[in-house]
């Protein structure tokens, strides 16, 4: 019992203290849930969200990306130390990049590519296409360390699996998540296009601005 409690104080802490407009939380001890609960809204002017209030993963994308790759390495379709420029031929280092070795598909996703961290740049790129992706790169990416040499989080690195995935595979990125990973483990609340979901379900993202949430 002080556990829950002690968790519901957590659920409701950004929110009384003004840092988000509403959270969704479930606690699990193994198969069982022990606390479910909504509080505040899940968009201004609307009650609080649900079990079936959807809300945008973002980077938590990249968890889908990885086990469709490891679904890929375990069918024979790739392996993790092939070189990125088997499946992105177009990968070119800028002329100010010191460090010009081709990174592995597997250190690509350990994050340690060489590529620097490119936030916010890189949520600026998200619907591209993917041959608009190999334009980008086919003018040189910039390195800051060797392959293997340091973890640096690259949003770029995580586009170009998915570019992996696409040609190892023969499908389209979200095509294969969704009928790999989402539809086999039933997850019929999670897909890659808001329209996908009723509006009345749908969670809004804000920021704040002064007392307001925009």
């Amino acid at each position: 019992e002080d556990l829950l409690k002690g968790v519901e104080e957590l659920i409701n802490k950004p929110i009384l203290d003004g840092k988000c407009p509403g959270v969704y939380a479930t606690l699990f001890k193994g198969e069982e849930v022990l606390l479910e609960k909504g509080v505040g809204q899940y968009k201004v002017g609307y009650g609080p969200p649900t079990l079936d209030t959807s809300f945008r993963i973002a980077s938590c994308t990249k968890s889908f990306t990885i086990t469709a790759l490891l679904i890929l390495r375990d069918r024979g379709a790739l392996d993790l130390n092939q070189s990125i420029t088997d499946f992105v031929e177009e990968y070119r280092f800028s002329q100010i990049s010191t460090f010009k070795l081709i990174p592995t598909v597997g250190q690509l996703a350990a994050m340690s590519s060489g590529l620097p961290s490119d936030d916010p740049w890189a949520d600026r790129q998200e619907s591209i296409s993917g041959q608009a992706l190999r334009e980008i790169v086919s003018r040189g990416v910039h390195t800051t360390s060797n392959p293997g040499a340091i973890y640096q989080y690259s949003n770029l690195g995580f586009a170009l699996l998915g570019l992996v995935i696409e040609r190892a595979s023969g499908n389209d990125f979200r095509e294969f998540v969704t009928d790999e990973i989402l539809k086999p483990l039933g997850m019929s609340s999670s897909g890659f296009d808001k329209e996908l979901f009723s509006s009345d379900r749908l969670a809004v993202g804000y920021r704040k601005t002064g007392d307001s949430w925009i």
